[in-house]
């Protein structure tokens, strides 16, 4: 087995984000990763953003700014310049944390069956990069997805797939990822996983990957209502697999859990759904599975 780093591709979306875009570019380049592709797409900002980047320019593969059709044009503009056999993309108000690359490019090494991973531990930070809350989903599975449990609203709601916390392979994009934003101006990152849960398994980590920035006047919470709309269109869209039946008695579960608001073991090893994980063993990282509610 090579002991060589996959090559790692990060888009990062930008306008308009000068106070904390610095910070998002550094958490990506300070790590030093050894096999980093980093493109940075800007949509014409006027607020000081470019003088920014244009202070990183050596350290990246790619940058430009000029207007575009929005965030996720500029994720897939960005992807069109990508070279690496691994790819994410981090908004340019969140951050990641100081182990994600290397965590990132071992799993892939190690693991050639993973295409898509997403951490279990999703932080969020506030405007002063101070940690305020750590959410940890029990997991996510395709068949919890198309199940409705993973929208991130709703009594069903089990969690959502941090979007800057998620990694994939290129093959992977290349089957499925004209999906980001292709119907959708919010939900793009829904849009995508749907797309990508119709043709690979997601692997689950516990190590937190990202920080996700909770900010005054953020489109997460200004346009939430739109959010959900386009989330229930896109789940209408997107049909679940032929070979992934529902759950049998999932409402039965449901009311055991709201009630106990525990989650009995027999009722999840019973009813619950099979996560895909992966775990360091011996210093190289092996996958396994377990059943969450």
């Amino acid at each position: 087995m090579t002991t060589a780093l996959p090559r790692i591709s990060i888009v990062t979306p930008n306008y308009n984000q000068a106070p904390f875009l610095e910070r998002t570019l550094a958490s990506v380049l300070d790590q030093n990763y050894p096999n980093l592709d980093y493109i940075v797409i800007d949509g014409g900002s006027d607020d000081g953003s470019v003088p920014i980047i244009e202070r990183y320019a050596d350290r990246l593969s790619h940058w430009e700014s000029e207007p575009d059709k929005g965030q996720y044009d500029a994720v897939k503009k960005g992807f069109s310049h990508a070279s690496g056999a691994v790819m994410g993309w981090i908004n340019s108000d969140d951050i990641y944390l100081p182990w994600t690359l290397q965590i990132v490019g071992e799993i892939f090494r190690d693991c050639p069956q993973i295409d898509w991973i997403t951490s279990t531990n999703q932080v969020n930070i506030n405007e002063d990069d101070i940690a305020t809350s750590i959410f940890a989903p029990f997991g996510f599975s395709a068949r919890s997805f198309f199940d409705g449990r993973h929208k991130g609203f709703g009594f069903r709601n089990a969690g959502v797939i941090q979007q800057e916390s998620t990694f994939w392979r290129r093959t992977l994009w290349d089957k499925a990822g004209s999906a980001a934003g292709q119907k959708t101006n919010l939900a793009g990152d829904f849009e995508l996983w749907s797309s990508f849960f119709s043709n690979a398994e997601i692997t689950c980590v516990t190590q937190p990957l990202a920080a996700f920035r909770i900010r005054e006047g953020q489109r997460s919470q200004v346009y939430a209502q739109q959010y959900r709309i386009e989330v229930e269109q896109t789940s209408r869209r997107f049909q679940r697999p032929s070979n992934l039946p529902p759950a049998p008695h999932m409402a039965i579960a449901d009311i055991v859990k709201k009630l106990t608001q525990r989650r009995p073991r027999l009722i999840v090893s019973k009813y619950g759904y099979m996560a895909q994980y992966v775990e360091k063993n011996n210093g190289k990282w092996v996958v396994h599975c377990h059943r969450f509610l």
